[in-house]
């Protein structure tokens, strides 16, 4: 759309004179708006009280309207303050037109400036046209008509960053004593496999566990997500597989769950009928190391265990011996 912009005849409450327009740039603003300066001499125009009026005309309708010049920037040589002091995005104006008269410093570094609405998909187009003007009259035979066009960049929709798993299995160690790995020991590392962003930069990687898993088996494998988020909020992900791996933590040569049979759960504690009501005894596996907590009431046992082999599925069995007889008691389970 071309609007065609005409600076009219004023009539002011301030004294009737006149400033005369030797320059005309503009540029475009960090809010997206087109901004036209206009340089003039004679008149520093904030005293003005109706700055002009501008007539607008389209390809369809004429529309006159009072239009205040958006702001004034006085006493500014320097193209570079010109344009941080008119908020402009670029570090300097663009030279529409200039007064021949204005390079024997007729000029006065003044200027007032309009705003106007800029689009990405259509230059915008404005003229300002000759005429008498109360205080932007043409400085010299030049000036007017200026035609200024101006087409914003149009920003590309943000795409979406990349999420590259790396192929499962992935094979994850332990960290030893035949214990469960907990869902926060795997790393956005352990399953990174080169995630990228085509118009931008990865801002966060995180990994979750969709099913929901608590803590991981060894000999287990479970399925984990990949999570990417690029520097302007978009996601991705994709899906792996990872393996819980036994290691040997004390270099004995035996695997730490070697001795554990796979039917049961290294994690697990299982009670001892208590003697009578003020006694009782928890024996915990743990490992290849088995552990028994006993907690008596009056009465001191000590204890010896012995593994269960899981070669001849033999039964765990833990003897008890009394302190005070040389009854002992065996459990087995």
């Amino acid at each position: 759309m071309k609007l065609l912009l005409a600076l009219v005849t004023l009539v002011s409450i301030a004294p009737k004179v006149q400033s005369h327009a030797v320059e005309i740039r503009h540029c475009i603003t960090n809010n997206d708006k087109l901004r036209i300066f206009v340089e003039h001499w004679h008149e520093d125009l904030t005293s003005i009280f109706t700055p002009g009026w501008i007539e607008i005309e389209n390809e369809t309708t004429n529309v006159v309207s009072f239009l205040d010049p958006t702001g004034f920037i006085n006493n500014e040589p320097d193209d570079t303050q010109l344009a941080l002091q008119g908020d402009c995005a670029s570090t300097a104006t663009l030279l529409d037109s200039v007064c021949a008269s204005k390079q024997t410093g007729l000029g006065l570094d003044d200027w007032v400036y309009y705003d106007f609405d800029a689009s990405c998909d259509n230059p915008s187009e404005y003229t300002f046209l000759s005429g008498e003007t109360v205080y932007l009259t043409e400085g010299c035979s030049n000036l007017y008509p200026s035609t200024i066009s101006e087409q914003l960049a149009c920003q590309a929709a943000n795409v979406a960053p990349v999420a590259v798993c790396n192929p499962g299995p992935i094979q994850i160690n332990s960290g030893g004593d035949c214990q469960p790995v907990l869902p926060m020991m795997i790393t956005d590392a352990d399953i990174d496999g080169g995630s990228y962003d085509t118009d931008g930069s990865i801002a966060f990687l995180w990994v979750t566990f969709p099913n929901g898993e608590t803590s991981l088996d060894i000999g287990n494998t479970y399925t984990v997500e990949l999570h990417v988020e690029d520097d302007a909020g978009a996601t991705n992900s994709c899906t792996t597989t990872i393996a819980i791996n036994d290691v040997d933590s004390d270099n004995d040569g035996v695997m730490d769950c070697a001795d554990i049979c796979p039917d049961t759960d290294p994690s697990e504690e299982v009670p001892i009928e208590a003697l009578n009501p003020n006694q009782f005894f928890i024996f915990t596996r743990k490992g290849k190391n088995m552990q028994l907590v006993a907690s008596t009431f009056m009465i001191s046992y000590s204890f010896i265990f012995k593994e269960k082999r899981c070669d001849t599925q033999s039964p765990y069995q833990v003897y008890l011996k009394k302190h005070s007889d040389s009854n002992s008691i065996t459990y087995m389970f």
